[in-house]
């Protein structure tokens, strides 16, 4: 069943389309950047499906306030998904991704049992 279909993910995803609206008009009144359209589309996305995941299980990656992917927790290890403006900085970007590959390490670490 599509997820706009069922009554909580389709709250959800309005209520996040309500907040971005807000910022979009906040920062094109203020004359900065707005936000870019694959950050839109991935925050909406994942409002759609935030109850479907374990608590914890995902983390954010933030380039300055904006969330650009997330890391999460595999099978065989972690798994990365980003989107990356053209515009984006590139270190900063990479030196967000290093910071949450190395908690995601650190909280795995401490789930496992003692060997």
């Amino acid at each position: 069943m599509p997820i706009l279909r069922r009554p909580e993910p389709r709250e959800r995803v309005i209520a996040v389309a309500k907040q971005i609206c807000g910022e979009q008009y906040r920062l094109a009144a203020e004359g900065k950047r707005l936000i870019p359209a694959a950050t839109v589309l991935l925050r909406l996305k994942q409002a759609g499906h935030a109850g479907t995941r374990k608590a914890g299980q995902e983390r954010a990656i933030m380039l300055g306030a904006d969330k650009v992917g997330s890391v999460r927790r595999g099978r065989t290890g972690l798994s990365v998904e980003l989107t990356v403006d053209d515009a984006a900085d590139i270190d900063a970007l990479l030196a967000g991704l290093k910071a949450v590959l190395l908690e995601s390490c650190d909280a795995s670490e401490d789930t496992r049992p003692p060997a």
